[in-house]
């Protein structure tokens, strides 16, 4: 099968595998990592309770044996940061491929090499794309060849590359539909808009023309509704305050706002909030 065939996992869709790293960093996670790795296994307890597997990552010094763990090398506390892309050929079939993206991580040379480790590990093939940086906070996509990605944190990360040469790079490596572009300063493009089935986006909202997003949030709906989205719904800040540029606490006060409105609004619609809302990486 041809790459360009196949499709980038979307976000809505149920994952067969979920993985992640196991807390080590004590610069990040507070009382030696101990809380954190308690919450790590309540919550592949969790995953595991609706039918998809957990592999947690150690570095080979915490190996203990465990068949539901791989040994990998990383500094990263973040699984997000540093994952493959994965690639299918159809949502019921295991990844085809897995794409290798340069990723930041913690900036170390174990967290460079996460991406292949990883799919070499689980015998998936490796489409090497090291060189540039694509992540889950520049991009989203519907399965089927509809991409949304943040013109600035690409340009930012991707200097050497424009528009154009990403949108090529792209169709080597899956299908692709349309590309729509979205500009502002809004950190993560899931902080504005995402898709909730295949079909149909949800957008982020406030009627106040005083945020400093509002802007960024009606040039978004512009775009999409020329593309031919339908909006579902704008989700509301819980406070319009919410959607300043400040610190982490805002960011994080923000995406609340935005996850528990969205549930609201799915369990309106008679959809399922835990496997339609953003679910682990694969």
């Amino acid at each position: 099968m041809e790459m360009s065939s196949l499709n980038i996992s979307a976000d809505h869709v149920m994952s067969h595998r979920c993985r992640i790293l196991w807390p080590r960093r004590n610069s990040v996670w507070r009382m030696g990592s101990y809380p954190i790795r308690e919450s790590v296994l309540t919550l592949k307890s969790a995953i595991e309770s609706v039918g998809t597997s957990v592999n947690i990552m150690r570095c080979p010094e915490e190996y203990r044996g465990n068949l539901s763990v791989s040994v990998i090398e990383h500094d990263t506390p973040w699984m997000r940061d540093v994952s493959p892309m994965f690639a299918w050929k159809t949502e019921e079939d295991l990844p085809y491929s897995g794409i290798h993206w340069t990723h930041q991580g913690s900036g170390s040379s174990k967290d460079a090499l996460i991406p292949s480790t990883l799919l070499m590990n689980e015998h998936i093939q490796v489409i090497s794309c090291i060189g540039y940086e694509l992540d889950p906070n520049m991009m989203i996509t519907n399965g089927k060849g509809i991409f949304i990605i943040s013109k600035n944190l690409f340009a930012a990360k991707n200097p050497n590359l424009d528009e154009k040469g990403l949108e090529v790079l792209l169709r080597r490596v899956t299908y692709i539909d349309k590309v729509i572009w979205v500009r502002g300063d809004f950190g993560g493009i899931d902080n504005v808009v995402n898709f909730i089935d295949e079909n149909n986006v949800i957008l982020n909202w406030t009627e106040n023309k005083g945020d400093v997003l509002y802007d960024i949030f009606s040039n978004t709906a512009s775009q999409l509704e020329k593309k031919g989205y339908k909006r579902l719904a704008r989700i509301h800040p819980l406070r319009e305050a919410s959607f300043s540029r400040g610190g982490h606490g805002d960011g994080r006060h923000r995406w609340r706002a935005f996850d528990a409105r969205l549930r609201e609004f799915l369990s309106r619609e008679g959809r399922d909030c835990n496997s339609s809302v953003r679910r682990p990486l694969h």
